[in-house]
C-alpha cells in the first residue's frame, strides 16, 4: 500500500513538471514568433523622435471603412481611413522630444490603436489621458491644463460621447463646473424643463390673507378653534332642518286639498244607505 501511494505521488510531481515545461516551451516560442515577425523602428521628424514596431505578416481581415489606420511605407508613417498599402503598426509606440521627454505613449494593433494612450506637454505634464478599443475610443478620457489641473472629462463608447461629460475652470477660490452634460451614443440629451407644482386654490387664499409665517398653535388655542368648529356645525344643522321643515310646509300649502272617499261616492251608493238606515230605525219604533 505504501508503495502504491509512493508511485502515485512521484507520478503526479512528473506530470507537473512536464506541464510547466510546456507552457514555458509555448510562451519562448510566442515571443520568438513575435521576434521574428516584428521590427523595430525609429523616425526621427522636426523636434521629435518616434519609436514603434511593424508587423511583417499582413492580415487576411478586409480594413473597415469607419475606421483609421496607421502604417509604415518609404520611411514615413501614414494615416488613412478605411484601407492601407504597407506594413500595419502592431505593438508599442512613443514618441519624445531630442531631449528623451516624452510626448505621447500607447500600443498599436494590426494599425489600429489600442489600450490607454497618454500624452504630455513638452515640459512634461500630462495633457490628456484615453482609451482605445479596436482603432476606436471607448472608455473614460481626461484633458488637463498645463499646470496639471483637470480640464474636462468624460466617457467614450464605441467611438462617441456616452455617459456625462463634465468641464471645469479654476479660480483663486478652486475647482468650479461649468457645464454638465450627458448623451447617449453621441447625442445631447436635453433635460426636460421641471414642472411646478400646482398649489391649491385655498393655499394661495391663505398666503395672501396670511402674510406673517404660520405659528404653532398652544394647546389652549386649538382647543378654542375647535369649539368655535364645533357650534358653526351645530348651526348649520339646525339651520338646514329648519329648511326642510319650511319646504314640507310650502308643499302641503300649495297641495290642493284632496276629496274625501265619501265625497267621491256616487248618488247611488248615497240612496242604497239611507234605505238601510231606515230599516234599523223602523223596528225599534
Amino acid at each position: 500500500m505504501f508503495f502504491f501511494r509512493f508511485h502515485v505521488c512521484v507520478s503526479f510531481c512528473v506530470a507537473i513538471v512536464l506541464c510547466s515545461r510546456d507552457g514555458a516551451a509555448q510562451s519562448l516560442k510566442k515571443m520568438v514568433d513575435h521576434a521574428v515577425n516584428t521590427s523595430h523602428l525609429t523616425l526621427s521628424k522636426g523636434d521629435s523622435v518616434e519609436t514603434f514596431t511593424l508587423a511583417s505578416h499582413t492580415t487576411r481581415q478586409k480594413p473597415s471603412e469607419k475606421l483609421v489606420y496607421t502604417w509604415y511605407t518609404s520611411g514615413s508613417l501614414k494615416h488613412t481611413q478605411g484601407g492601407h498599402a504597407g506594413k500595419l503598426l502592431h505593438g508599442s509606440y512613443t514618441l519624445f522630444t531630442h531631449n528623451k521627454s516624452l510626448l505621447a505613449q500607447g500600443m498599436y494593433a494590426h494599425g489600429l490603436r489600442i489600450g490607454s494612450w497618454k500624452y504630455w506637454y513638452e515640459p512634461g505634464q500630462l495633457q490628456r489621458t484615453e482609451e482605445w478599443k479596436k482603432g476606436l475610443l471607448h472608455g473614460s478620457y481626461s484633458h488637463y491644463t498645463s499646470d496639471g489641473s483637470l480640464q474636462e472629462k468624460g466617457t467614450f463608447k464605441h467611438g462617441k460621447l456616452h455617459g456625462h461629460k463634465w468641464l471645469y475652470t479654476y479660480t483663486t477660490s478652486g475647482a468650479t463646473l461649468v457645464q454638465k452634460e450627458k448623451y447617449k451614443h453621441g447625442k445631447l440629451i436635453v433635460p426636460k424643463p421641471k414642472k411646478e407644482k400646482k398649489v391649491k386654490k385655498n393655499q394661495k387664499q391663505e398666503e395672501t390673507n396670511s402674510p406673517e409665517p404660520h405659528k404653532k398653535q398652544s394647546l389652549k388655542e386649538r382647543f378654542k378653534s375647535w369649539k368655535e368648529k364645533r357650534k358653526g356645525k351645530k348651526k348649520a344643522e339646525t339651520t338646514g332642518k329648519e329648511s326642510k321643515a319650511a319646504r314640507k310646509k310650502r308643499k302641503t300649502t300649495e297641495k290642493p286639498s284632496e276629496p274625501t272617499q265619501e265625497s267621491q261616492k256616487t248618488p247611488e251608493k248615497k240612496e242604497k244607505k239611507s234605505k238601510k238606515e231606515k230599516k234599523q230605525d223602523s223596528p225599534q219604533t
